[in-house]
């Protein structure tokens, strides 16, 4: 019941008993990061006895700042994917069912559900489909569309920016493009220009004329 008053506000924060939660911080536009970042820098230069989380996905513009200590989300490991499919199932018969599921296929499944987006992915996937994917392959094709769309599109008035004008259909036939060809390499690692130049060739198979940079970062940042 405190009255809306930034000079109070100073004062509160000087107490040291506040700790901020702010979500998302790579969801905001480009254009109002810096200055939402100048504000948030000031918060904490004046509030220096209150804590602030802020969460991002990489290479946020924020990670940049003196101000905040990075701190890496590790991944889960061993059997945690069990207690996230626990936390987000309607009930335990109904999260038994899917870890038992899970282990009974072939082992690599379980090692891919290192994130708690993975494991979330997954249960969509298996309301849809009612079934596992039995390769890792096939896992990867349920959840390209839902990362690309779903992931995003659950959250309200939010849409996340992107560098192309391409439909998703084609951003999908792009990336089974560039991974055809980059599978011809016979390796799982590559380089930037290699990256490029998949993305190129892949463009040019689909005659699709969009710019190479905005792709991959588009890839990179919604997938």
């Amino acid at each position: 019941d405190l009255p809306d008053d930034h000079k109070l506000f100073q004062i509160l924060l000087k107490s040291g008993k506040f700790m901020f939660f702010l979500d998302g911080f790579d969801e905001i536009s480009k254009d109002q990061m810096p200055s939402i970042l100048n504000e948030l820098e000031y918060l904490t230069s004046v509030s220096r006895s209150c804590q602030f989380i802020v969460t991002s996905r990489l290479n946020s513009p924020i990670a940049m700042s003196p101000l905040f200590n990075v701190v890496l989300l590790d991944n889960l490991r061993d059997n945690e994917y069990q207690q996230v499919i626990i936390k987000l199932s309607n009930t335990k018969e109904y999260a038994d069912a899917i870890i038992a599921r899970i282990k009974a296929q072939k082992p690599g499944m379980s090692e891919l559900l290192c994130t708690p987006l993975l494991v979330t992915l997954l249960l969509v996937s298996y309301k849809s489909y009612q079934t596992i994917p039995v390769q890792l392959s096939d896992f990867y094709e349920s959840i390209f569309i839902n990362l690309l769309q779903r992931h995003d599109g659950t959250k309200p008035t939010f849409t996340r920016a992107r560098g192309c004008s391409l439909n998703d259909n084609q951003y999908r036939q792009i990336f089974d493009a560039f991974c055809f060809e980059s599978k011809k390499q016979n390796t799982i690692s590559f380089d930037y220009q290699q990256v490029y130049s998949f993305v190129k060739k892949a463009m040019s198979l689909l005659d699709v004329n969009e710019d190479i940079d905005s792709y991959i970062k588009d890839i990179k940042n919604i997938t």
